[in-house]
């Protein structure tokens, strides 16, 4: 499996100067042994044309970037003798190729070796959820997802019927995007408790204890736009909530990270520049989501492409069905590298909770 990662060095005339991929990370990862005992060898290539402006960029020229990039990984991997490569995609080359739809169209030249693309979105979606459900938040929580019309942001938006919100307010860059108003409709709750929205504000107006910002353009989150005791998980690529915006009174999360359990993973990720590679996320032993579903998906036999942005939900169970299998978890609970304790999360739901019990305990007595 090979993975590509952008790295963020401005370069002159990017759209026709020529590149060699940059190897950055060579590893294994072993099945438990009552899943096989074939290795899936991993590498990392980041592509160094990939600038600050990438996401802004004509697509045209990111498009060509990411092409290339992937052909030199196809031809890399048939020198190689590998017989089935899956490519997982980063977050600017998924916004360059339509998720990865546009890339099928390359496997035309190459039937010599079976190739996959996947940019694992249902892993960190997955994820994400799973820490929502590790909180122990009750039912009828007002809720909101920023940057509801990606595919992480719809998915988690989907999975919020679970936990029976009293509101789910998808936020978007305007109110009146045809995305919102499909994605409404794709999510089993009633219309009236659904609010679609293309203001950061109605977090706060809508008192939502709960949010997701999935917006992977943000250029930043800030803490205004939240009621103090609220619990924010950030799975934007990179992050959109900062440490120091002051966040004093609420818990905010990098979320849709995974953390593998000892006998999958080396104890290190190989080496780069002279120094160990410990963690390629937040934590040692960790990996983003994404990622993580790639590794999954090579090491328990999935060939099957996962592209696009209107992904169904029924894909998550059986991600998270894979991550149970190898022994993958959500990451430590940690807010900007600190590490948050379960007494510590327990006592700020508790806190978050209580005026909902409150209400619920002067509607019985009504």
């Amino acid at each position: 499996m090979l993975r590509m990662k952008e790295q963020r060095i401005t370069w002159a005339n990017k759209s026709t100067v020529d590149f060699d991929l940059v190897d950055w990370l060579r590893f294994s990862v072993y099945p438990p042994t009552e899943v096989g005992d074939e290795p899936l060898e991993v590498r990392f290539k980041i592509i160094p044309l990939m600038g600050e402006e990438f996401a802004t960029a004509p697509k045209k020229f990111s498009y060509y970037w990411t092409e290339q990039a992937v052909k030199q990984i196809i031809n890399e991997a048939r020198r190689d003798g590998v017989d089935h490569l899956i490519v997982g995609l980063g977050a600017y080359t998924k916004r360059a190729t339509n998720h990865g739809l546009d890339l099928l169209k390359l496997l035309e030249g190459f039937s010599d070796i079976a190739v996959t693309f996947n940019h694992g979105d249902i892993g960190t979606a997955g994820l994400a959820f799973q820490m929502i459900r590790n909180a122990g938040l009750s039912e009828d929580l007002a809720v909101a997802v920023v940057g509801a019309t990606g595919a992480i942001g719809g998915l988690i938006a989907k999975m919020f019927p679970e936990i029976k919100p009293s509101r789910l307010v998808l936020i978007g860059k305007h109110a009146n995007d045809e995305r919102l108003v499909r994605l409404k409709g794709q999510i089993d709750l009633p219309d009236e408790v659904i609010t679609v929205s293309g203001d950061l504000n109605d977090c706060k107006n809508f008192q939502c204890t709960i949010v997701v910002v999935a917006g992977g353009e943000l250029e930043g989150f800030p803490p205004t736009a939240v009621n103090e005791g609220t619990l924010v998980l950030d799975v934007s690529a990179p992050n959109a909530c900062r440490p120091n915006d002051g966040w004093a009174g609420r818990l905010v999360y990098a979320a849709g990270n995974a953390k593998f359990s000892s006998s999958v993973l080396p104890n290190f990720f190989g080496s780069y520049n002279g120094e160990v590679v410990r963690q390629v996320n937040v934590q040692d032993r960790g990996f983003w989501g994404c990622m993580t579903q790639v590794v999954c998906a090579g090491l328990l036999g999935r060939r099957e492409h996962l592209v696009g942005q209107n992904l169904d939900l029924w894909s998550v169970p059986q991600c998270m069905c894979d991550f149970a299998i190898l022994g993958v978890h959500p990451q430590d609970r940690k807010m900007f590298g600190r590490e948050v304790t379960g007494e510590e999360e327990r006592q700020f739901v508790g806190r978050m909770l209580a005026p909902s019990l409150e209400s619920t305990k002067q509607a019985v007595n009504e």
